[in-house]
């Protein structure tokens, strides 16, 4: 038997150890998506850990590291040019890491601002925030590569939906009326991304047409037969490609992105309770198809097969933190006894004693360690583990 805020604690502690000099922690390689990350995503993991180890313990060595690893998070190594942060070492893709990059990368400065009453670090999340460009046709965000350059939209609909939530609560903790404006703006247009495959299992991308046509960002019939030409030339090139043919379908990706969506909307609810898109019918019975596709027998049999799910998104966390949350809008079950169950399957699967880090069964242990962070927003509880 154990409590889950214990664990964190204990985690937390292995993890001060392995935190260098300038306060960065081990990078990872994002998964089974194999991109070479820098130490920005983890260190900024971690760096909420810490604060949570510091609250539960009140030992000062647990502060002291948090705020080293923000340190690091607005060091020169981090923020080059002083535009998007530094996520990832990539050839083929944007080196921010696209909108999630930066959301997870800003996120311990919302956490430790509000804890620590840091006006500075919310202030600095606001900036950061209001830095990254928004289409006010299309209410969606653009990426911006690190040194500042725009991109374009991207069709993932979780970096999207963890954008807004971000901006969400920024805007609540810094009275940003131009934050709230367009986490309002996307909220209130959410039905409009939100697609589904089958009943429940929503889908990981939006498609093309939404975003293909706004003030900001005409396309004219003309680029659109260019751009169907190119694909189709590129296709043809990457035929014997190895990191071409070893893309996820679909159906995977958004099975195994399904419950970190669902923790997204949960730290959206948790801002925004009374906000009257939440009582919009379609939207909660989209949410409530959604719970019920994850308890379902199938799901639970799919994603521990798929390699986006519990070793790299952890399942566990995020279904506990959701159905906690949901429980005052929806007929879910957020009972402890529940909560507990999804993280014991999630503990009992990648949980390594040895180390006290949540890094077994999985091709990717530095990065599934620092999401251990995910769990430090469930209520503290009894497992039923070793």
């Amino acid at each position: 038997m154990a409590k889950l805020w214990d664990l964190i604690a204990l985690s937390a502690t292995q993890g001060a150890s392995l935190q260098r000099k300038d306060g960065s922690m081990p990078a990872g390689h994002n998964g089974p998506w194999l991109d070479k990350d820098t130490p920005v995503r983890n260190t900024a993991h971690w760096a909420i850990t810490f604060s949570k180890a510091h609250q539960v313990t009140g030992k000062e060595i647990f502060k002291e590291k948090a705020f080293a690893a923000c340190e690091y998070l607005l060091s020169e190594k981090a923020l080059p040019y002083k535009q998007a942060f530094y996520c990832r070492d990539s050839k083929k893709k944007n080196r921010s890491n696209g909108l999630i990059g930066q959301v997870w990368a800003i996120e311990p400065f919302l956490i430790l601002g509000r804890y620590y009453d840091r006006k500075d670090y919310l202030e600095f999340a606001r900036d950061k925030l209001l830095e990254q460009p928004f289409d006010e046709d299309l209410k969606l965000w653009k990426i911006r590569e690190i040194s500042g350059e725009v991109i374009g939209i991207t069709r993932t609909f979780n970096q999207q939906l963890w954008f807004a939530q971000l901006s969400l609560a920024v805007a609540n903790s810094t009275k940003s009326v131009e934050l709230f404006d367009r986490s309002n703006s996307f909220f209130e247009n959410l039905e409009k991304r939100m697609v589904f495959l089958d009943r429940g299992l929503l889908s990981h991308e939006f498609p093309l047409e939404q975003v293909e046509q706004s003030r900001e960002n005409p396309i004219s019939p003309f680029r659109r037969l260019l751009r169907k030409a190119k694909k189709f030339f590129s296709n043809l090139a990457n035929v014997n490609d190895p990191y071409e043919k070893s893309k996820p379908g679909l159906n995977t990706l958004s099975n195994g992105y399904l419950s970190f969506n669902l923790y997204g909307f949960a730290l959206a609810y948790s801002e925004s309770k009374e906000k009257k898109w939440w009582k919009n019918l379609y939207l909660q019975s989209y949410l409530k198809d959604i719970f019920e596709y994850v308890e379902g027998i199938s799901f639970l049999r799919l994603s521990q097969k798929n390699d986006y799910a519990w070793a790299y998104n952890p399942v566990g966390f995020e279904i506990a933190f959701a159905l906690d949350a949901f429980q005052e809008l929806l007929p879910v079950n957020g009972s402890h006894e529940k909560l507990s169950q999804w993280v014991e399957i999630q503990l009992k699967s990648h949980w390594d004693a040895s180390s006290s880090l949540l890094k077994r069964n999985t091709q990717d242990p530095d990065t599934l360690a620092a999401r251990i962070y995910e769990a430090t927003r469930i209520p503290n509880m009894d497992l039923k583990i070793d």
